[in-house]
């Protein structure tokens, strides 16, 4: 979000601080600035963010050094609190099926599901869910969940899961991407953990 003295701005495709800028025609060409970058992000538990926590246990910060003469902490962090209910729920896209073969694509905090074979890319946040043999994108912080067959890409933080049948049995396979592994491409089969862009870049490599 971005706090101006007299509004609070939130992306409508974005959490990114430059698109809301280009989306309000903001500009940081000013000393001091007449606008503040902010974040309000949910607590963690084990490491992943509670998106389902009160609004009122979610972290204020601020995203830069130099601040304008009219910003008052207390009184602006209230200003964000007020709005972001809306501004939450306004971003967050729902796109939902069982059919196969589909492809979303979301920003971030997209919530995005779909059957087998199916083309999710969400951006950072996002909630991504499909069937056997899809292919989930998500940006920092995500939960993919696949099936069968399913490559899964997620940033720093993000959580990977495939639930498929293995020998009679019904498996669940977690990962958490770690900051070198951010953007890499993850399958699972028959209960091993596949770095598909590091066997990739071997086979390139002619290893």
């Amino acid at each position: 979000m971005v706090v101006t003295k007299d509004k609070v701005l939130y992306g409508t495709t974005s959490n990114s601080h430059s698109i809301i800028h280009d989306q309000h025609g903001l500009t940081d060409d000013k000393l001091p600035p007449d606008h503040v970058n902010v974040e309000i992000v949910p607590p963690e538990k084990g490491g992943i963010p509670q998106y389902d926590a009160p609004f009122d246990e979610w972290e204020y910060c601020v995203d830069q050094d130099i601040l304008p003469d009219w910003y008052v902490a207390e009184h602006d962090e209230q200003r964000v609190r007020k709005v972001l209910p809306a501004g939450y729920h306004d971003h967050i896209e729902l796109m939902n099926t069982d059919a196969p073969f589909v492809s979303f694509t979301g920003g971030d905090l997209s919530t995005l599901t779909g059957g087998d074979c199916s083309t999710l890319t969400g951006g950072h946040c996002s909630t991504l869910t499909g069937g056997d043999s899809s292919t989930l994108t998500g940006g920092g912080d995500s939960t993919l969940t696949g099936r069968h067959g399913s490559t899964l890409t997620g940033g720093d933080c993000s959580v990977l899961v495939w639930r498929y049948w293995i020998k009679g049995d019904y498996r669940v396979f977690v990962h958490i991407v770690a900051d070198d592994e951010a953007g890499h491409k993850f399958t699972h089969q028959d209960g091993e953990l596949i770095d598909l862009t590091l066997t990739e870049a071997a086979s390139v490599r002619g290893e």
